[in-house]
C-alpha cells in the first residue's frame, strides 16, 4: 500500500477535478478513489510503479504530473527450529527417536540436518536429514543433538535436545550358604562351602560370620566361599554367608552346623596270637600281636609275662610283634594290652611251651649264613615232612616286621636267600614258623 499525496492550484480560477491512472508498473495494484487529490493504491507487489494526477480547472483546461512508487522485496525471515523436549531413557533400552520440526514464516523448510554436539562416542543417527530420525548404540551418559533447520532463501534456524542414558537399576546378588551340617565330636571342624551369582555383574565379595550358637568355634577364613569353621563344641550353630556385587548391592543366607556330643568310646579288641611251641636249644619266640578300634586308633601296646617258667626278655614289650628270649623249659603265659586312643585298653593271651625234646626239635634242620652278613643271607632249610609249609619273616631290632615269605618244602629241604644289603647295619631276628605253629627264631647280625 502507498499514499498518493497530490494537489492542484489555478491562478485565474479555481480546481475542478483530480484523476489518478497508472501508466506503468506491475499489474497489481488498484487506486483506492483516482478523484480525490489525495487517495491510496493498494496491492501493490514488487516493481517500480508511475502514477499520473491530471487536475482540471473550471475553464476545462487540464494540467498532468507524475510520480513514481517503488515496491521493494520483503526481508527473509529467518525459520524456527525445535528439536524436541528432552529425552530420558534406562539401559538396557538403548535407543531414541529425536522428532524435530521447522517453521518458515515468509517461505518453507527445504532442509533437515541433526548433528551430535556433546556426549559419550557411541550412539549413530540413523538419517541424520530427515525431521524425525533415530538414534541407536547409546551408552550410559548425557547426549546433545543439534537440529539445523534451512528455508527456501537459505536462512537457517538451530535448536538442540538433551537425551539421558542412566544405568539399568542394579540387581541384587543370589547367595546361596551351602546345605546344613552335622557332625559328632571328636569331630570339631565343618566345611563352610558357599557361592553367589549376580546377573548383571559380578561379585566381588564373600564374608561369614557366625551369628548364633556357642561362643566356642571360628571361621577359618571368612572373606572366601569356600571355607572351614574348626574349634566347634557340642551344639548348634547358624552361619550367615553374605555376598555383594560390583555395584554394591549384597544379599545374605543362613546355614547350620550341629555338632553331636562324642558316642562313648568303644573299647578296642586285643590278639595276642596263637600259642607258640619252641624246643631247647631254641630259647627264644616270636610274638605276633595285633589290635583294632572300630571308633578310633590303637595308640600303645604293652606285652608282659603273667605265668612264667623262669627266666625271659622281650627285645621290646611295647610293640605289636616282638620277641621274647632266654626262656627256659616250660609254659609262659603272656599278656598283650592295647590301648586305643580314648584310654580304653583290650587284653589277650597266649602261651609258649617250651619243651626238651630232641625228636621234636626244629634248631637241627635250619641253617643260616654266612652271619654276620653283608650282602646274602642263605637259609638252608632240611625237611622230611612232605608237604609241610612254613613262612620266613624278617624282624628289626624294635621288634617291626620288615620281610615275609611262604615257602614250600617237599620233604628234601631247601634253600632261601634274602638279600640284607637293602638293609641299615644292625641286629636283625629271622623267624622260621611252621604250620604246626612250632618255630625258630635265629639272630642276624648285618655288617
Amino acid at each position: 500500500t502507498a499514499a498518493l499525496n497530490g494537489s492542484g492550484t489555478d491562478s485565474d480560477g479555481t480546481i475542478t477535478s483530480y484523476l489518478w491512472t497508472k501508466i506503468a508498473g506491475p499489474a497489481a495494484g488498484s487506486i483506492s478513489n483516482a478523484t480525490n487529490a489525495a487517495t491510496t493504491v493498494t496491492g501493490l507487489i514488487q516493481g517500480i510503479y508511475y502514477f499520473e494526477l491530471r487536475v482540471t480547472d473550471n475553464d476545462a483546461v487540464f494540467a498532468r504530473d507524475t510520480m513514481q512508487v517503488v515496491v521493494n522485496a520483503a526481508a527473509n525471515v529467518a525459520p524456527t527450529a525445535n528439536a524436541g523436549t528432552n529425552i530420558t531413557i534406562i539401559m538396557p533400552v538403548n535407543f531414541v527417536t529425536l522428532n524435530g520440526s521447522g517453521i518458515d514464516s515468509d517461505g518453507t523448510i527445504t532442509a533437515y540436518s541433526w548433528s551430535k554436539i556433546a556426549g559419550p562416542a557411541a550412539g549413530t543417527i540413523s538419517n541424520a536429514g530427515a525431521a524425525v530420525t533415530t538414534v541407536t548404540g547409546l551408552t550410559q551418559g548425557n547426549y546433545y543433538f543439534a537440529l539445523t533447520v534451512t528455508d527456501n532463501d537459505g536462512a537457517t534456524a538451530k535448536d538442540s535436545v538433551l537425551v539421558v542414558v542412566n544405568p539399568a537399576p542394579n540387581v541384587a546378588p543370589s547367595v546361596n550358604a551351602g546345605f546344613d551340617g552335622n557332625i559328632t565330636l571328636p569331630t570339631n571342624s565343618a566345611v563352610l562351602n558357599g557361592s553367589g551369582t549376580d546377573s548383571d555383574g559380578t561379585i566381588t565379595s564373600y564374608f561369614w560370620t557366625k551369628i548364633s550358637g556357642p561362643a566356642a568355634g571360628i571361621v577359618s577364613n571368612p572373606t572366601t566361599a569356600l571355607s572351614s569353621a574348626t574349634g566347634l563344641v557340642q551344639g548348634i550353630y547358624r552361619f550367615e554367608l553374605r555376598v555383594t556385587d560390583n555395584n554394591g548391592a549384597s544379599a545374605r543366607d543362613t546355614m547350620q552346623i550341629t555338632v553331636n556330643a562324642a558316642l562313648p568310646n568303644q573299647a578296642p579288641t586285643a590278639n595276642a596270637g596263637g600259642s607258640i611251641s619252641i624246643y631247647l636249644p631254641q630259647d627264644s619266640a616270636l610274638l605276633s600281636g595285633s589290635g583294632t578300634d572300630a571308633d578310633g586308633i590303637i595308640s600303645s601296646y604293652r606285652w608282659r609275662v603273667i605265668e612264667a617258667a623262669g627266666a625271659y626278655t622281650f627285645i621290646n614289650a611295647n610293640a605289636a610283634a616282638t620277641v621274647i628270649s632266654n626262656l627256659d623249659q616250660g609254659i609262659y603265659r603272656v599278656e598283650l594290652a592295647v590301648t586305643d586312643n580314648n584310654g580304653a585298653t583290650a587284653y589277650d593271651t597266649t602261651t609258649i611251651a617250651v619243651g626238651n625234646s630232641r625228636q621234636s626239635m626244629r634248631e637241627q634242620y635250619v641253617n643260616v649264613y654266612p652271619n654276620p652278613v653283608s650282602n646274602i643271607l642263605t637259609v638252608e632249610l632240611e625237611n622230611t615232612v612232605t608237604d609241610e609249609s612254613l613262612s620266613l619273616a624278617l624282624l628289626d631290632s624294635r621288634g617291626t616286621q620288615i620281610l615275609r615269605k611262604p615257602v614250600g618244602l617237599n620233604g628234601n629241604g631247601k634253600l632261601e636267600t634274602l638279600d640284607m644289603s637293602k638293609y641299615a647295619p644292625g641286629i636283625y631276628f629271622l623267624h622260621i614258623g611252621y604250620s604246626n605253629k612250632k618255630q625258630v627264631v635265629k639272630k642276624v647280625i648285618r655288617m
